[in-house]
């Protein structure tokens, strides 16, 4: 999956969940020392075929949540259980961790390459933590944690090159592809002048004009985030799974009017805001869950794409980006919005990378006139 840099380092992401960074772009052979946090590099030949991998870090948590069946829910930063991961010259340092008041069961840990797979299922736990001395290559360790009688995947992914180990991302999208979106990303924030000091201000998120119960939500978002402590990736997620257990998609109102229920009745009173209703479509889950972000100092803007909208986040130096309606999976379908329907289940779908973005919404980035 699924969800997930720029400046200091930039990345795609997640789902999650994605990152974007600029441009330096590298092959699976690479000379001594040309491997850098924003590299591109492809996989082909290293036993993930038509894979690319970015975001090359010395640490890193790869995060998981609750999930409604079995299946992968894991993205590159803090969660309520996962794997934490340091890289050393050619060796890399694993362990599990939980924010839980338990330890999720390890049901199945493996390491896979291109020379097959080994299980690991003993050697991995809460305590201490266990140390891989690898060859180059690509590898991946996978993770099977049972919660609430289901069965979530986590994945850490690891590249070694030139006895130099690295954490990093993937994604299907191949290495051409994949450079040319990050580098769309890169242009859009720069032509519209977005940094993560500028995208802080919460009270300056407007819908449509007008106030959109910022105060609200960001007392609403009090209430979510218990523990001020945690990282910003574990707030974002937290705000995440919030928005998705308890808002619901309007199926109905695009599906018989074509558009959300506010200009199609030409009602700006705020009737059908999200805060009051629960209920609302991608603009309406973007807006919130940017003013709950900013409000927790987590830098966060709206992306655009054929009417579609949504964000993109900074932690850990990093822009991800995130959509919350791909993740949602209640939906309403009644004209008054009491009926709402399952589809599917919560997790952190892949930001759809062959998709261009056409702008980087402006809205409340905190310059004058913009």
């Amino acid at each position: 999956m699924s969800h997930f840099s720029f400046l200091k380092r930039i990345t795609p992401v997640i789902t999650a969940m994605v990152i974007i960074g600029s441009l330096l772009t590298a092959c699976v052979s690479t000379p001594e020392n040309t491997i850098a946090a924003d590299s591109v590099i492809s996989l082909n030949g290293s036993g993930f075929n038509n894979q690319t991998a970015y975001n090359f870090v010395k640490e890193m948590k790869t995060g998981s949540t609750f999930g409604t069946e079995d299946k992968l829910i894991s993205f590159p930063y803090e969660g309520y259980w996962g794997i934490e991961a340091e890289a050393t010259e050619n060796t890399v340092s694993i362990r599990a961790y939980s924010n839980l008041e338990y330890e999720p069961e390890i049901v199945n840990v493996t390491l896979s390459g291109k020379d097959g797979e080994t299980v690991l299922t003993d050697s991995i736990n809460y305590d201490e933590y266990y140390t891989l001395s690898l060859d180059s290559g690509a590898y991946r360790v996978n993770t099977v944690f049972a919660v609430n009688d289901l069965e979530i995947r986590n994945e850490l992914n690891i590249f070694v090159d030139n006895k130099e180990a690295w954490l990093c991302e993937t994604t299907w999208m191949d290495e051409k592809s994949f450079t040319k979106r990050r580098n769309e990303f890169l242009s859009l924030m720069s032509e519209t002048e977005v940094t993560p000091g500028n995208s802080l201000d919460w009270k300056a998120v407007t819908h449509n004009g007008r106030n959109y119960d910022n105060e609200e939500w960001a007392a609403l978002s009090e209430t979510v985030i218990t523990d001020k402590s945690k990282s910003e990736g574990y707030k974002v997620m937290q705000l995440h799974d919030w928005l998705c257990d308890n808002t619901a998609f309007d199926d109905y109102a695009l599906d018989t009017f074509g558009t959300n229920r506010e200009d199609y009745y030409s009602d700006s009173s705020g009737k059908y805001d999200l805060y009051d209703t629960r209920v609302g479509v991608c603009t309406d889950v973007a807006e919130a869950f940017m003013i709950m972000c900013r409000y927790n100092g987590i830098p966060c803007v709206i992306c655009e794409n054929d009417g579609h909208r949504w964000n993109a986040v900074y932690i850990n130096d990093f822009w991800y980006e995130t959509d919350l309606t791909n993740d949602m999976y209640r939906r309403a379908v009644s004209e008054d919005m009491s009926e709402i329907i399952l589809n599917g289940s919560r997790g952190y779908t892949p930001i759809d990378l062959s998709s261009n973005i056409l702008a980087v919404n402006p809205v409340c980035i905190g310059i004058e006139g913009k």
